[in-house]
């Protein structure tokens, strides 16, 4: 039975609990990492930090607001990326941890609650908090976006802002934030994807999630999406943008159905 196979006839704990105990910490990457992995080590702390510079970056505009949902979804035009990046922010009533793990379980088995992502395929992975994936997200209402292909490497890291070398799995007791970022491994994996879909690639994004409070739980939910979408020319602007922020939402609220759900 192979992975892909496994996990869809899990729950999505069965699942978490039992990846984290199959698949062993790396002590020292550099003896253990896959050399087709090796050039994550330089990588991670890139990304680490456009990400987050993203994150804390000014000028971000609101784009939607449901109080009801407690969900933002801002916009901010980069120079450095020469787009529109998109931001999601939440509230969960959730432990940090619990959010944490729907992410990562997420990226590694997909479809488990994200509906954006039509298709996944599971390529490889290093350790328990290093892998590759390869996703195909599913048409927008009107099919106004086609299906668009992604490569991506996903990693994450533990309480980020005390020690952001640290890829354990421990729980942030003093509210630092724990992160589930992703990039494009196209230069990196040759993997072919769908033809007929068009290529997409993702520059530093990711989640970052902190607890807010402990009990009772809540905590504080960003994700940011940064790619490079090959948005139709003939499209007005401010329909493609009204239809990404529409997707940002869902997934958001997606995300709070399925913890509400567990």
């Amino acid at each position: 039975m192979n992975l892909h196979m496994l996990t869809t006839i899990l729950s999505f704990m069965d699942t978490y609990l039992l990846m984290d105990a199959v698949i062993p910490d790396l002590d020292d990457p550099q003896e253990i990492l896959p050399p087709d992995m090796r050039w994550t080590m330089w990588d991670d702390s890139r990304i680490t930090s456009e990400f987050q510079s993203l994150v804390h970056a000014t000028g971000w505009k609101e784009e939607r607001n449901s109080k009801a949902k407690l969900i933002t979804i801002h916009s901010l035009w980069s120079k450095a990326y020469n787009r529109r990046i998109f931001k999601s922010t939440a509230e969960f009533p959730n432990t940090a941890e619990e959010v944490m793990n729907a992410i990562w379980v997420e990226a590694m088995q997909s479809t488990a609650w994200n509906t954006n992502v039509g298709r996944h395929k599971f390529l490889t992975y290093a350790g328990r908090n290093k892998m590759m994936v390869w996703q195909q997200t599913a048409p927008t209402p009107g099919n106004i976006l086609s299906p668009r292909d992604f490569t991506n490497y996903y990693f994450r890291i533990t309480c980020a802002g005390s020690d952001a070398e640290n890829l354990g799995t421990r729980t942030c007791e003093d509210g630092t934030p724990n992160m589930v970022m992703y990039s494009n491994a196209t230069g990196h994996v040759n993997y072919p994807g769908d033809e007929d879909a068009v290529k997409a690639t993702a520059g530093s994004s990711g989640f970052m999630v902190r607890r807010i409070t402990q009990d009772p739980p809540k905590t504080e939910y960003t994700f940011v999406m940064n790619s490079e979408l090959q948005l139709p020319s003939l499209v007005p602007e401010s329909v493609l943008r009204r239809v990404i922020v529409g997707s940002m939402f869902k997934l958001t609220r997606d995300l709070q159905d399925f913890l509400r759900s567990q």
